[in-house]
């Protein structure tokens, strides 16, 4: 997988076992490229190109872009649906259909037997909308965590098993973790086949045991990190 934009000879790649890091020096191009990276995300159109073997691939399908690590969401509106879509699945998979129907059976004969108590006639439906019932569980990703690299990997991992992402860029997540700390999520990263892109302004400190610097100077020159 690359990602290359339509205004530069610059293009980003990721090798095996290796988080690449964007720095864009200029604090108004920065401002431009994250801008960008965001709206496209959402589906907009815009010069980044993602591809794999030479396929253009459509960002928003394949990154998400996290700006605010501290308010990453795991229970977010597409995470929410994901996981509606997916333990409706299971409600009715060949393992569990049998006992579905007698859930949605039994509860309507708990409801009949109040129904009885009333002194007026009561109707009941004649079938349990069992998807209903499932919504009135309250089922959610667990999200009671404050450590911030945990709650960032569960973010990926959720984002990569419900929603099918493969690529997460992060802003100026070096801000907020220490080095430690972003080694333990790069080899977590690794394990799972995530991509990560670190998008930086200004260019930080760099660990070559994990990362590699990709940098757009402040006068506009591109600088490419050594070969491997």
């Amino acid at each position: 997988m690359k990602l290359a934009h339509l205004n530069r000879e610059m293009v980003v790649d990721w090798p095996e076992n290796r988080v690449p890091v964007l720095a864009v020096e200029s604090p108004a191009r920065f401002r431009r490229a994250v801008g960008e990276l965001i709206a496209q995300a959402e589906g907009e159109a815009g010069g980044f190109v993602l591809s794999r073997d030479m396929q253009p691939l459509e960002l928003g399908k394949y990154c998400e872009v996290i700006t605010d690590p501290l308010r990453v969401e795991l229970n977010d509106r597409a995470a929410q649906a994901a996981l509606s879509r997916w333990a409706k699945a299971q409600a009715v998979s060949a393992e569990r259909f049998l006992c579905t129907q007698q859930v949605c059976r039994q509860v309507l004969s708990w409801a009949g037997e109040i129904a009885l108590e009333s002194e007026e006639p009561l109707l009941l439906a004649d079938e349990l909308d069992w998807a209903q019932l499932l919504k009135l569980c309250g089922l959610r990703f667990d999200d009671r965590t404050e450590d911030l690299p945990e709650r960032l990997l569960r973010r990926m991992r959720i984002a990569q098993s419900f929603l099918r992402r493969e690529c997460f860029i992060f802003v100026h997540l070096k801000r907020y973790l220490s080095q430690a700390e972003l080694n333990a999520l790069y080899r977590e990263a690794f394990y799972r086949k995530l991509r990560m892109l670190l998008v930086e302004n200004p260019c930080p400190a760099i660990d070559s045991t994990y990362e590699t610097a990709w940098i757009i100077d402040r006068d506009d020159c591109e600088i490419y990190p050594d070969p491997l």
